[in-house]
């Protein structure tokens, strides 16, 4: 029982023996390591002249450039509609042709009128001769004779009056004819054919398709930004993967003191526009050729974007590359001051070294940089999470400039 006990003893002791001679031989490796240093892997970004912008991001909808309600000057029934919804329009083409019976009437009354009171001239102008001759032999008086003088001049009014009654009533019965006013598409069209319209109630409205506008606030932290003629550039959910190119036609001369913002318009060139032509068809109507480009319509919301900096022969790198360390400092009085610094790793030598920087213009996913690095210097864009001031580094490969 001894001997046994004294072996168990003996095998307990050369176990944890080994056991510490294993832990003592790895020691030396990571000492090593530590002493001679891991390089890290990292990828790099040459740093060469560059040009960058930062734009301006608006929301907005579409306008027709130029629409209006075409209306009625007559209170008459429709007896024709010679157009549809979507189709192209000339200017002065007919749109739709009232009764007019009414009217009808109205001019041969005039009409009547106006040979009454030509009548009327001609009897007082051979009273006024015949008197005239009378007055001369002394057979009338002079009172008589101007009484005659008095009834040829209001003949005469009466005869100009009629006149001007006749072209009225005439300039009526041209009104049931209701015509485009400018060339573009119809719209809406509010009556239909036997409907009675009354004067002044819009019958159709009518839009310019070839233009199209944008009213779009700026915050009042960019209006110095924007100027007349300035470019803008429009993409549209319902036209995906299309750019529309659009320039600034107008500025508000005033803040708007509750959103504060400025208001600019901004006008579009429909360009589907340039291959839509009104063609007559076997009615005699304008009808409308399709063309295939894509086709701006009024109401479609849309991103504007246009550029408000823009520098060129600049320093910008990748944003990622770019680090930033927040630090709070309490003074005196015990208030806090939230202090950044930005930074980025540059390969020197086989070294990751810390350059504090200063950011400018940040546009679709690259910073400007406008201290702190130069043309040429090698940012490190892959690793910069994990490197620390002065690491070893190993660089797998430069990326090239990013456009």
């Amino acid at each position: 029982m001894i001997k046994k006990g004294y072996m168990a003893i003996v095998c307990i002791a050369l176990f944890l023996f080994a056991l510490s001679g294993c832990r003592q031989a790895k020691m030396p490796e990571a000492n090593a390591e530590n002493i001679q240093g891991k390089a890290v892997s990292v990828m790099t970004y040459e740093i060469r002249p560059d040009t960058i912008s930062r734009y301006l991001k608006l929301t907005g909808g579409l306008e027709a450039g130029h629409e209006t309600l075409v209306y009625s000057e007559s209170t008459e029934k429709i007896e024709q509609i010679k157009v549809k919804i979507g189709q192209q329009v000339k200017a002065n083409q007919v749109l739709a042709v009232q009764s007019g019976r009414a009217l009808q009437q109205s001019v041969k009354q005039a009409e009547a009128a106006l040979q009454s009171a030509i009548a009327q001239e001609e009897l007082a102008k051979k009273n006024h001769a015949r008197n005239a001759q009378l007055f001369q032999e002394q057979i009338i008086s002079k009172q008589s004779f101007d009484q005659t003088a008095t009834a040829m001049k209001t003949a005469k009014s009466s005869v100009e009056e009629a006149q001007a009654q006749l072209a009225h009533a005439q300039e009526q019965q041209g009104d049931t004819v209701i015509k485009a006013p400018f060339a573009g598409k119809i719209a809406q069209i509010f009556f239909n054919k036997g409907d009675m319209v009354s004067s002044g109630e819009a019958v159709f409205k009518i839009v310019n398709t070839g233009t199209f506008k944008a009213k779009l606030n700026v915050p009042e932290t960019e209006a110095a930004y924007v100027s007349l003629g300035q470019s803008v550039i429009a993409t549209f959910p319902a036209i995906p993967d299309t750019e529309f190119v659009g320039s600034i036609t107008r500025i508000d001369e005033a803040i708007d003191p509750d959103k504060r913002s400025l208001e600019i318009e901004v006008n579009f060139t429909n360009p589907s526009a340039d291959t839509e032509q009104a063609q007559p068809d076997a009615a005699g109507s304008a009808v409308q050729a399709q063309g295939k480009l894509a086709s701006l319509k009024s109401g479609q919301f849309g991103q504007f974007k246009l550029e408000v900096e823009r520098h060129e022969n600049t320093v910008s790198i990748p944003d990622n590359a770019l680090m930033t360390q927040t630090t709070v400092e309490v003074n005196e009085q015990g208030q806090q001051n939230t202090i950044k610094t930005h930074y980025v790793y540059v390969v020197e030598q086989s070294k990751a070294i810390m350059k504090t920087v200063t950011p400018g213009i940040y546009s679709s996913g690259r910073v400007e940089l406008t201290s702190g690095v130069n043309i040429g210097d090698a940012v490190v864009v892959t690793g910069q999470n994990i490197v620390k001031n002065g690491d070893l580094v190993t660089t797998l490969n430069q990326q090239a400039q990013v456009e």
